[in-house]
């Protein structure tokens, strides 16, 4: 499952969509990506708030990486409310209509890509809007909102707020509806017509047997795509992982007779030469760090399926026993708590556990580093952390981390390949986890991973602490 930023990105301009929530933080996950999203593809946002405040919105969306300042003042984000948005006296959808229709218009030609609504619609009881002349609403925005037009709708229902009813007839009208952290092609979408112009029940009979034929056809082509992209993937990790392993014999032989030279003319030569000789040492021992880290992410992606009880525990004293050199010179305090039995691949689990602790152990500032690695349980899952206190990274760069050969600017002048935590990435959502890190500059780090519980072991919450140096 792909988190709801990236599904919502996918999205093609003009759709129609429906949020479906019940606290204002998950109607905030919901509609900051959407905004952001509008942002960045040149479109004009306009937010109707109507049980927030204009303040709430503003905070939400700066919360949520938007530069709100920068974009209120270019008129790229406007925040409006229901007098904005809804003329005063009775209900009238023609000229709400035609007001939407103008400022689609005016957007335009402002010079935006198009225009992207998002709506509370607590507004619409408050207004004495019945479900009937909603679900008329609903059916003129379709006409503007459509793959590929100029204008987006995402229409923003609390179920605590408004009653079943109106929220069930809601849904029916919108394409495509967005619960918790899930994109959804809507299968109850009923296009308006059919309720609106009293269509014979043989015309609604002939176009819910279209809509079956429609889906499972969408199904099986959706298969078949599945399939050939797993080939390919697969294909592509085999190819990776023959290519690394070839590389590494003309590497070896490169590497022994730059080392030959170093020892044999070191001191001989010029200045100059010795720095060549070095650099060039340098870059052949990188060489050789990028293509073990690469034969591991492929193996990775390469490793079947196969899983069993993983006593972590276990795993975590592997792992510190492999890094002992490290943690020795850098005089580093592993804080451990004892670890669950998981659902998991040895191998797999093993590479999260050894590449996020050696981070920890590398990237620290001034102050020995501190490592501490404990969990949680929650829904049939292990929530594992490692925390530690040293140079952090840059919320701008949480998720580039995790990108294979990607690597910090600040970090340039060491020695990592930036293949670890895509390594790790890789092992989690093997295990069908998330992965994912919280950290400010210079305020350490803290790498949140989970696993699927052995349900046929439950190990009790562990609460003791043992330390390691």
């Amino acid at each position: 499952m792909t988190d709801l930023t990236t599904q919502i990105s996918a999205l093609q301009q003009g759709e129609h969509l429906c949020s479906v929530y019940q606290t204002i933080s998950e109607m905030m996950a919901q509609v900051v990506p959407y905004l952001r999203h509008g942002l960045l593809s040149g479109e004009q946002c306009i937010y109707i708030a109507e049980e927030n405040t204009k303040e709430t919105v503003l905070s939400s969306l700066s919360d949520g990486g938007i530069d709100v300042e920068r974009a209120v003042k270019e008129r790229r984000l406007l925040l409006w409310n229901r007098v904005d948005y809804k003329p005063a006296g009775p209900f009238d959808r023609d000229i709400m209509f035609n007001f939407v229709q103008g400022s689609v218009e005016k957007a335009v030609a402002e010079g935006f890509s198009g225009l992207r609504l998002a709506v509370e619609m607590t507004w619409a009881p408050k207004s004495g809007v019945t479900l009937q002349e909603l679900v008329a609403w609903e059916a003129l925005l379709n006409r503007l909102s459509y793959p590929g037009s100029k204008a987006s709708f995402i229409c923003m229902y609390n179920r605590d707020l408004l009653p079943s009813a109106l929220i069930r007839e809601a849904v029916y009208v919108h394409p495509v509806v967005v619960l918790g952290e899930m994109v959804c092609p809507n299968l109850f979408y009923q296009p308006p017509e059919l309720t609106l112009e009293n269509k014979t029940e043989e015309e609604q009979l002939h176009w819910m047997l279209s809509q079956i034929t429609r889906a499972d056809l969408a199904e099986k082509a959706l298969v078949q795509k599945t399939m050939a992209l797993e080939a390919t993937n697969a294909e592509l990790e085999r190819f990776c992982y023959a290519a690394s392993h070839d590389l590494r014999e003309p590497l070896r032989l490169v590497s022994n007779y730059v080392e030959l030279l170093s020892k044999r003319y070191k001191g001989r030569l010029d200045a100059d030469a010795d720095d060549f000789i070095n650099f060039a040492l340098m870059g052949v021992q990188r060489m050789d760090r990028l293509i073990k880290g690469s034969l591991t992410h492929a193996r990775v992606g390469l490793t079947a399926p196969i899983f069993e009880a993983v006593d972590c525990d276990e795993i975590l004293t592997d792992v510190l026993a492999n890094l002992k050199t490290s943690i020795t010179e850098a005089v580093a305090q592993i804080v451990r708590q004892p670890l669950p039995v998981v659902n998991g691949n040895r191998f797999l689990v093993s590479q999260i556990f050894q590449n996020l602790i050696h981070n920890a152990v590398k990237y620290h500032g001034a102050a020995p580093p501190i490592v501490s690695i404990h969990y949680q349980l929650r829904d049939g899952e292990c929530l594992f952390v490692i925390q530690d206190n040293g140079i952090g990274i840059d919320p701008l760069y949480h998720e580039k981390v995790f990108e294979i050969f990607q690597r910090l600017d600040s970090l340039d002048g060491d020695s990592g390949s930036g293949i670890g935590l895509a390594i790790c990435k890789k092992a989690v959502e093997r295990h069908e986890g998330k992965i994912w890190v919280e950290s400010e500059i210079g305020k350490g780090a803290a790498f949140y991973f989970t696993l699927p519980v052995w349900t046929q072991i439950q190990p009790p919450l562990g609460d003791g602490q043992k330390t390691a140096s």
